[in-house]
């Protein structure tokens, strides 16, 4: 399972309340594209609210992504049924059962299909207008695939490792249609750690992954290298723009770098817990979540934790994505242990979707 050695939310450290920041966060917000949510500028403003679209899931949500409010898709643990795989139109969620067993991790959007990928080193493709299964291949039985991303379906990268080695585990691979599934060499201190656990690029040419180790990748089109890295911790997720990369990540305490094109710098606050989802879009603030469900968004180069606070008591968030109205999707649920339910998807922002229908 991607997480950090095992520990009990319940030990990391209390996050301070910065409604006292609240008028800067929600007026950057509105200057960068977003309504203003608040009425007054000072701590007697109306707090927003977290709009809450599904909890108690049969299954925990470990990724969310979209190509815009009207086509979103989230996947997860499996509840037995299959694993949880929802999409929204804009209109009505649907709970698409792909008849194929095991969790999925995470979900990338192509232009023709919605790949998935999770464990036993599964890989599903899901037709997206048809709600079926198009596709499903494996990498290993005893890998688990954390993470997918392409430039296009003409080449796709799916990342993961054996967590059940204490080194040794990791994997990076590629599909192109045409030559079908390669290995493309990874730099031995890499190869070395337990797992990659995400993948994200620009551009065919301009590819990232992360993972254990404080692992930070780079593909330039023909090879893969090894980036300086200001950390040794495990990074679980990496996400930009054109101009910005993030990495989040760590275990307990937080962990989130950025790089402005020079050089990865740690930019944490003091009071992030451990970070696990980060997502980033031109003209909005970035958001990243981790554990006890808190939302943090980068305000003029500084991270603050958004003035909702905890979405829900007892959930964490494992992974967000920032529409393009600027709000966020938070999902997870209990991500930190097996079996993996109680999914939990919130929205922070104004005009929210409509709420997931019992499933």
């Amino acid at each position: 399972m991607e997480r950090a050695p095992r520990m009990n939310a319940s030990l990391c450290p209390s996050l301070p309340t910065f409604w006292a920041l609240a008028a800067l966060l929600t007026a950057s917000i509105s200057a960068a594209g977003c309504k203003d949510r608040s009425s007054e500028a000072d701590d007697t403003a109306p707090k927003p609210e977290w709009t809450i679209l599904g909890e108690a899931l049969p299954g925990a949500l470990l990724s969310v992504t979209g190509r815009a409010r009207d086509d979103v898709w989230t996947v997860g643990g499996d509840d037995g049924e299959g694993p949880l795989v929802l999409h929204f139109d804009g209109e009505t969620w649907t709970r698409v059962l792909p008849e194929s067993p095991g969790d999925l991790w995470w979900v990338w959007l192509g232009d023709t299909q919605v790949w998935t990928v999770g464990a036993a080193g599964r890989v599903l493709r899901i037709d997206p207008a048809e709600h079926v299964k198009l596709m499903e291949e494996s990498l290993g039985d005893s890998i688990t695939l954390f993470g997918v991303w392409g430039a296009s379906e003409e080449e796709v990268w799916v990342v993961g490792g054996d967590t059940n080695v204490s080194a040794n585990g990791a994997l990076v691979a590629r599909y192109r249609p045409a030559q079908g599934w390669d290995f493309p060499p990874i730099p031995a201190e890499a190869a070395a750690q337990v797992a990659v656990y995400k993948v994200w690029g620009r551009s065919a040419d301009e590819v990232y992954a992360v993972g254990t180790g404080g692992v930070i990748l780079r593909w330039d089109g023909v090879a893969w290298a090894s980036m300086d890295s200001p950390t040794d911790r495990t990074l679980f997720t990496v996400n930009g723009t054109a101009d910005t990369l993030y990495a989040v990540g760590s275990s307990g305490t937080g962990l989130l770098l950025r790089n402005d094109g020079a050089a990865w710098m740690d930019v944490t606050p003091e009071f992030a817990p451990q970070q696990n989802g980060v997502s980033a879009r031109a003209g909005c603030p970035a958001a990243s979540v981790g554990l006890q469900t808190v939302l943090l968004r980068e305000i003029d180069d500084v991270w603050v934790e958004d003035p909702r606070g905890v979405a829900r008591i007892g959930s964490d968030f494992h992974a967000v994505w920032v529409d393009e109205g600027c709000g966020a999707w938070g999902a997870g649920g209990t991500i930190m242990s097996f079996p993996l339910t109680d999914g939990v998807l919130a929205y922070a922002g104004d005009d929210p979707p409509p709420a997931i229908p019992p499933l």
